[in-house]
């Protein structure tokens, strides 16, 4: 694969940047250029090396198995780092991802007192509101530290041609950062493509592909905080990611994994005390409509009955449907999933509430059962 040299480019009212990508592996059916976009008063923030890019790309090369030649410039620190990167994935998935040889026209070693801000990721979901809130200057004493930027993205959880979604997130979210003197950079992408379009999964691939996104303005970010999504107690490979997080980073931009000393859980307890959450959480990744939830799929479901048991769902606008005890036995999981459901069979019982106790003992039960009769099932075929 080559990455070519970035360019910047302008309009009146926007800022570009873009690289040409060249596969080896033939009819990938992967856009030709790989591009983000952003209001042009962020200009300043946007940096020409190839950082962003190679760390976008990082895992699909790895997935095809081809080598990356970068012409343009990178950190010297990020290419040493992202051999250990690549050896981490390659360990967890050997067959999966294969350790590949990256090459680059200009190596740059570079510090600089140009960036001090300290970017977030912000979705509107459990894991970013919880490190916004727990890096408020009321929450985080240390200056250097408190959250300065988030950044939305368009084209991640919000496609591209959904526009009426990201315009009602958008303008909301950009309300409440107003509202805490905090800069929300919004950013539109066509890098999920370059994930989907191959057959990886998405879970795996994502922190390189935001933290990529990040580095595109490395000019002015000095730390990144990536939300990480599971706690330090659910260790399977390649589904977290604090392991290797800071990895992620150059001399100047510092990618911080952050939020697992929490459960989503324990996040949502906190959260359901920030009245700043009610009409703006979104956790929804089947069928949202606007800050709207589907109140149905898995991530709803348990976000649904946790607020239930500490005696908040009615007060999050964003569900707009009631539990539905039935659909919920009937949901389809998979490992995290009943990581979760482990979680609020333990917290419905200290609740007392053995209703939703049950519910979440009969999913688990009925995942186990399935699990066991594929493998006897298998076993006797053979």
């Amino acid at each position: 694969m080559i990455i070519n040299i970035p360019k910047i480019t302008t309009t009146k009212n926007e800022v570009c940047v873009s690289a040409k990508i060249e596969w080896e592996t033939p009819n990938l059916n992967l856009p030709e250029t790989l591009w983000f976009k952003s209001p042009k008063k962020y200009k300043k923030y946007i940096s020409n090396s190839s950082n962003g890019f190679l760390v976008s790309l990082l895992l699909p090369a790895m997935f095809l198995g081809e080598n990356i030649q970068v012409k343009g410039k990178m950190s010297s620190r990020l290419a040493y780092n992202l051999k250990e990167y690549q050896r981490v994935f390659n360990f967890w998935f050997p067959d999966q991802f294969k350790f590949i040889e990256i090459k680059c026209d200009r190596y740059i070693n570079y510090k600089s007192s140009k960036g001090k801000g300290v970017m977030s990721a912000f979705s509107g979901g459990v894991d970013s509101f919880y490190t916004l809130w727990k890096h408020l200057p009321k929450n985080e004493p240390n200056k250097d530290f408190q959250i300065t930027h988030t950044l939305f993205i368009h084209g991640f959880d919000i496609p591209l041609e959904d526009k009426r979604t990201y315009k009602i997130t958008s303008d909301s979210y950009k309300k409440l950062m107003d509202k805490l003197k905090i800069g929300m950079i919004p950013i539109a992408t066509n890098l999920k493509p370059f994930h989907d379009r191959l057959p990886i999964d998405w879970t795996l691939t994502h922190c390189t592909a935001l933290i990529g996104i990040a580095l595109i303005f490395e000019e002015k970010i000095s730390y990144f905080y990536f939300p990480e999504h599971d706690a330090y107690d659910y260790l399977p490979p390649g589904g977290i990611h604090f392991p290797t997080v800071h990895l992620l980073s150059t001399e100047n931009f510092e990618s911080i994994n952050d939020g697992s000393e929490a459960s989503k859980l324990d996040k949502t307890k906190i959260l359901a005390k920030w009245p700043e959450t009610y009409d703006r959480l979104r956790v929804c990744y089947e069928k949202f409509d606007g800050l709207k939830n589907c109140s149905r799929c898995r991530k709803c479901s348990y976000e649904m009955y946790t607020l239930e048991m500490i005696g908040a769902l009615k007060k999050y606008s964003t569900f707009p449907l009631p539990i539905d005890r039935k659909h919920v036995r009937s949901l389809k999981t998979d490992k995290e999933h009943l990581h979760f459901a482990r979680n609020v069979i333990k917290f419905a019982k200290s609740c007392g509430r053995k209703d939703l106790e049950f519910d979440y003992k009969y999913v688990y039960l009925m995942s186990k059962f399935k699990s066991w009769r594929k493998v006897i099932k298998k076993r006797f075929s053979k």
